[in-house]
């Protein structure tokens, strides 16, 4: 009963439309893009970009996942209705995982909405090529799909632990940017040296190794910031994003053990929150 009323609500829900369409807008938006450089660059260009294009999404998802969970748990809050599903005899555990497992599906939906833009847009302007070098391996989608899933049990977490409306979407949209990993996949993605530039005699140039980078990471803080990302979306959304990385196994374990985590720590600290 608690999840066909949030579907119900859900598909009543403008912000959960306004966010599909802003996620389809931005997808158009890219393949109308995409296109235009594909008749200035040459067919070529797109075959070789075409896999990071086809998961652009993962750039944006979490602060989609994180707007959502925060508008439609925040409504359930404001107007009362978590108290009243406790009061007909429905348990915390119960309100709580009803929300994730209504988050969950509404997060997926959001993906869907940027590759209907895909095949809608980028199909027709551009043909085939878009999904030509599109690395779709089962555990590249897997990894996609623990990404969203990791972001819906936080945002869910956070959503259920403060009535405030405003200060959730502040909060979260913070976290968001800090839990995504980025930075610290960035650190750990420094060449260990700077490349300089050596003209040569026929008027190309070389590139090569010079000095050290001052930036790189070694020993225990390289394997700190490596075991971050990992832990953090950013390694499912980099094993996503980037073709030449190949399957490691730490990504999904890491991935679904925090994710039961965050649910844990969700339903523990909501049992006890007071429900004005």
């Amino acid at each position: 009963k608690l999840l066909s009323g949030n579907f119900a609500r859900l598909w009543k829900s403008r912000v959960f439309w306004v966010l599909q369409g802003f996620s389809f807008g931005f997808g158009v938006f890219v393949y109308a893009l995409v296109a235009y450089n594909t008749r200035n660059l040459g067919q070529g260009w797109l075959e070789y970009e075409a896999h990071g294009y086809f998961f652009l999404w993962v750039f944006y998802i979490a602060v989609i996942i994180a707007l959502f969970a925060c508008f439609f748990i925040g409504t359930d809050y404001s107007d009362g209705t978590v108290r009243n599903k406790m009061i007909v005899g429905h348990s915390r555990e119960e309100i709580y995982l009803s929300f994730l497992l209504t988050t969950i599906p509404a997060a997926f939906f959001f993906v869907f909405a940027y590759l209907l833009a895909v095949l809608l847009v980028g199909l027709p302007l551009s043909g085939t090529a878009v999904l030509t070098h599109v690395q779709a391996q089962p555990w590249r989608l897997l990894g996609c799909g623990l990404v969203i899933v990791e972001y819906a049990a936080l945002f869910t977490m956070v959503s259920m632990l403060d009535s405030d409306k405003a200060r959730n979407i502040v909060i979260s949209l913070l976290i968001a940017v800090i839990f995504s990993g980025m930075m610290a996949y960035g650190k750990l993605s420094a060449p260990e040296y700077i490349q300089i530039v050596v003209p040569q005699s026929d008027g190309g140039i070389l590139l090569k190794d010079g000095a050290p980078n001052p930036e790189y990471l070694t020993g225990t803080i390289r394997t700190a910031f490596a075991w971050l990302t990992t832990i953090l979306p950013s390694g499912s959304t980099m094993l996503s994003l980037d073709k030449h990385l190949s399957f490691d196994w730490r990504n999904p374990i890491c991935a679904a053990t925090l994710t039961a985590l965050l649910t844990v720590i969700g339903i523990g600290v909501f049992k006890k929150k007071d429900i004005k």
